[in-house]
């Protein structure tokens, strides 16, 4: 019996490693998914903000080519620089209420220059302040008269 005892003791301490070995891996698989997850999660988050960032730009381009042929219209029908202004001010929000109408410049040739910006709705990039430039888009189009 005693030959019995020191055999499986002998066993034990050859296989002890192995052992601990399996014991020791029992977390890795929630760890790894955990940490994909999380990878994961932040690929999406990236994506989205990039996302909203190109969709400000593009509106900030529409509205201010909306409003540049609206004020340069205006300005064919009226030479009045004021009511040009006001037209692209206009034309701007009624295309997007959250675009911002920076300037509006009457050129010699009579065609009109109009600067729009546009706010992205981001969840991250509005927060941090070296990313915020990113959140605020800006558009500048100019137009000539047509009807």
């Amino acid at each position: 019996m005693d030959e019995k005892v020191a055999v499986s003791s002998i066993r034990r301490s050859l296989f002890s490693p192995f052992v601990r070995l399996h014991r020791d891996e029992r977390g890795l698989l929630v760890s790894f998914v955990i940490r994909f997850a999380l990878v994961i999660a932040l690929m999406v988050l990236a994506v989205e903000e990039g996302g909203q960032i190109l969709l400000a730009q593009v509106h900030a381009g529409t509205a201010a080519r909306t409003a540049a042929q609206a004020a340069a219209n205006t300005f064919h029908t009226t030479h009045s620089q004021i009511r040009a202004q006001d037209s692209a001010v206009t034309a701007a929000r009624a295309l997007d209420p959250a675009a911002e109408v920076l300037g509006v410049v009457v050129n010699p040739d009579a065609s009109v220059t109009v600067t729009v910006a546009e706010t992205a709705k981001t969840l991250v990039v509005h927060r941090v302040g070296f990313l915020k430039d990113f959140g605020q888009q800006q558009a500048t189009q100019q137009e000539s008269v047509s009807f």
